[in-house]
């Protein structure tokens, strides 16, 4: 008996399946589908919902999918850029959703009548993706799985027995499988996944698993570790060395959920896509079709988005490995690699300007994917380079992939020491903080429009920076300096307004080594690590309040070590679309060829919001003639409250119209913050009756009458008093929808209430 443990032990765990497809793929699309999509409250219903298996059971006369279609399916999955698809068998419910020969509970043997594993393999196979079956060894079919085998053994025997056997059907019956994703070995009253293990008869069961199908790759949850680790709702590495896969939900649910609206964005899939490429894992991205077989119009518009992002940009996801210089945290974003190729993912954080080290200077080569834009590369020392030129995103797009080549990836440890002495810090050099906006939705701007932030060194009081008219924001910089072990340079910030600020600071070290950081003389807890010796890497101070003046922040480490890059961030509060009342339109005259002059008219004309004794309740006339009311904003569909206001008013082809909107912000004290409002096309605002003065150019505003135009945010200084401040934001359309956004920079002292 040992002597056969031993031998299957080798057979499970020796064993190298082919891996080089789940390497390359990256993306994958799971699916939870099967009779608790009628209820459409998730796959757990059965069990939340305490619902006997009677009565549950009743659901599989209900279920006749006819708009199931495995070839649309299987097509959505290539639109989306995904290499693979995962499929439920079986869930926890212990419905087969395939001809089962052990169970009549299946969907051959009830009224749906249908294999719909075999269609889904299929499909898979005609559409060129690789085919993974899902299935969960526990099934609520069975009292045992409730009371444990202690009570029940021989129903708990019986269980495993079923489910071993439904495993060598899915296996057996629809030709080669690529990956048996496991689920639900779990163990009344039992936590530790060994005994688990031996309570499912999980190696016996892998090993029949590897005999039926060679190459197959299986998850580890069956109690065993086997091919892959599997996190759930969260992108996390494991230790290096191990195959994962990520699964995560694009709402919240597994299963249909009808009341889940709580969808991912594009851009959030896309953020979790590069984390799990950057460190060598895939992404399992799960939706839950409904009882009638379609995939909601949610989810196929989101897959679509990513898709189409994944053909631009694929070649900076499909078939990365993990590295040091890829798991490093770099200060301008994410990297991912392949061979002599490096992926820079831009958005939101980075300016036209960006610095990169660890690379061979002399032989960078450097292009935008699917534009053909060329960056202009500089080279700063051996080993760094600064690229200008680049496109300016706002965080809330999707990111652009820089692609560079060269032929060194990390500094070697015999060149840091070189690279951090061969330029000197001298007047005119600077590592520039800031960046500049974007059309739609505002990034995280400056919070200075002048002269770029200054930064002193405090052992040459020296001031290191650049005139406005040559400030270039974004990770510029112009110096790189080496300090010895133990010693501290000293940076004076200048900070503008109190806020909450996110601090990074780009450095390099010959080795694993701890960075000591302070500011104004009081250590950051806890202190930074470097993990990856000659790479380099980000020490991040995250939600830090200064206040305005200056501040001194010194830098330490165990190691030798060079600051490359350093960039302070502000955060801002977005003032979210419920927060708001709306009214209008007004009546301008105003059509969308008229002069501009015309606008000014209508921007400097006072309609009756902006008079004192108007009020948030007040009624006046509108376009028309008809009575209007201030009225809550609403979202569009699918955008986030943080997104902007959109006016729901229209006035027609020939006539156009202002609009208003007003909130109030509360500040615990009196303070300065910076406003930032962009608008499609024309507008002014009010803060406590009182006209906000923009920083856009006097020339333009008395052009048009409006201190804000355009999708670009532009910033304004106030002043907040302490309570409450209400603020009034007057917008006039163009040739398009009314919409603004509103942010102001974050000062933990302000909450925005209607």
């Amino acid at each position: 008996m040992e002597k056969m443990k031993k031998t299957q032990r080798s057979d499970t765990e020796n064993r190298k399946p082919d891996q080089a497809w789940f390497n390359e793929a990256k993306f994958g699309i799971f699916v939870h589908w099967g009779v608790y999509s009628i209820l459409g409250r998730g796959e757990w219903v059965m069990f939340k919902g305490k619902i006997p298996k009677p009565e549950y059971n009743l659901l599989t006369e209900q279920f006749r999918p006819e708009k199931f279609n495995a070839d649309a399916w299987a097509d959505l999955a290539v639109r989306a850029g995904a290499k693979y698809m995962v499929f439920t068998t079986r869930h926890h419910d212990g419905f087969a959703m395939y001809d089962s020969k052990v169970s009549d509970y299946n969907s051959v043997k009830t009224a749906a009548g249908r294999d719909f594993v075999r269609e889904f393999v299929v499909a898979c196979r005609k559409a060129g993706l690789r085919i993974g079956l899902y299935h969960s060894v526990m099934s609520w079919q069975w009292p045992a799985i409730f009371t444990g085998p202690a009570a029940d053994p021989e129903g708990w025997k019986a269980m495993v027995r079923e489910s071993h056997e439904q495993v060598r059907e899915i296996l057996s019956n629809y030709g080669k499988i690529d990956m048996l994703w496991y689920d639900g070995a779990v163990v009344p009253g039992i936590q530790d996944d060994g005994m688990q293990a031996r309570y499912w008869r999980s190696r016996e069961l892998n090993a029949m698993v590897r005999r039926l199908q060679p190459d197959i790759l299986i998850n580890d949850r069956s109690g065993l570790p086997e091919d892959f680790t599997t996190p759930e709702q969260h992108v996390t590495a494991p230790a290096a060395g191990r195959r994962w896969e990520a699964c995560m939900t694009l709402n919240s649910s597994w299963g249909y959920n009808s009341s889940d609206r709580n969808f991912k964005s594009p851009k959030e899939v896309i953020d979790c896509l590069i984390y799990a490429a950057r460190f060598g894992g895939n992404l399992l991205l799960n939706v839950g079709p409904k009882a009638d077989g379609t995939i909601q119009p949610e989810f196929t518009r989101r897959l679509k988005s990513i898709g189409d992002w994944l053909k631009v940009n694929g070649e900076a996801i499909y078939g990365a490995s993990r590295n040091a210089y890829s798991e490093s945290n770099h200060a301008c974003g994410p990297v991912t690699r392949k061979g002599r190729k490096a992926y820079l993912f831009i958005s939101g954080n980075t300016g036209k300007t960006l610095r990169m080290d660890g690379l061979n200077s002399v032989n960078v080569e450097a292009s935008i994917l699917g534009s053909g834009s060329i960056p202009k590369i500089k080279t700063v020392s051996d080993m760094t380079v600064d690229m200008g030129g680049l496109p300016l995103i706002s965080p809330d797009r999707l990111p652009v992939v820089l692609s560079i080549k060269s032929k060194i990836f990390g500094v070697p440890a015999n060149t840091l020491g070189q690279a951090g002495k061969s330029i000197r810090m001298k007047t005119g050099d600077s590592p520039v903080l800031g960046q500049d906006c974007d059309r739609f939705s505002p990034p995280e701007p400056p919070v200075i429009d002048g002269p770029p932030q200054r930064i002193l060194f405090s052992n040459s009081r020296k001031v290191i920076g650049s005139d406005s008219s040559k400030w270039c924001p974004g990770w510029t910089g112009r110096t790189i300096f080496s300090m010895p072990a133990n010693q501290s340079p000293v940076l004076n910030i200048s900070v503008p307004v109190d806020g909450l600020y996110d601090i990074a600071l780009g450095l390099i070290a010959k080795k694993t080594a701890s960075v000591e950081i302070s500011i104004n003389g009081i250590p950051v807890k806890p202190a930074r690590r470097l993990h990856y010796g000659g790479c380099p890497d980000t020490a991040v101070i995250e939600g830090r309040h200064l206040s305005q003046g200056h501040h001194k922040l010194s830098v330490k480490s165990s190691e030798k070590f060079g600051i490359y890059a350093l960039k302070i961030t502000p955060r801002w509060k977005a003032l979210p679309s419920e927060k708001w009342l709306t009214i209008g339109p007004f009546p301008t005259g105003f059509g969308p060829q008229s002069p501009v002059c015309e606008v000014r008219k209508a921007m400097t004309e006072v309609f009756p919001p902006e008079k004192d004794d108007f009020g948030t309740k007040g009624a006046c006339k509108g376009i028309g003639g008809d009575e209007i009311r201030w009225r809550h904003s609403k979202l569009r569909e699918g955008e986030h409250s943080d997104v902007g206001v959109d006016f729901p008013y229209r006035c027609g082809t020939k006539h156009s119209g202002v609009c208003y909107a007003r909130t109030n912000i509360i500040s615990s004290k009196d303070c300065k913050a910076i406003l930032l409002i962009g608008c499609d096309w024309w507008a002014n605002a009010w803060l406590n009756g009182s006209p906000v003065i923009s920083r856009r150019p006097a020339s333009a505003v008395s052009e048009d009458g409006a201190q804000f135009n355009g999708w670009k945010p532009t910033p304004a200084e106030i002043h907040l008093k302490k309570g409450i401040n209400t603020l009034l934001v007057k917008c006039h359309r163009g040739s398009c929808a009314t919409w603004f956004t509103c942010r102001i920079n974050d000062t933990e002292d302000v909450k925005i209430e209607v």
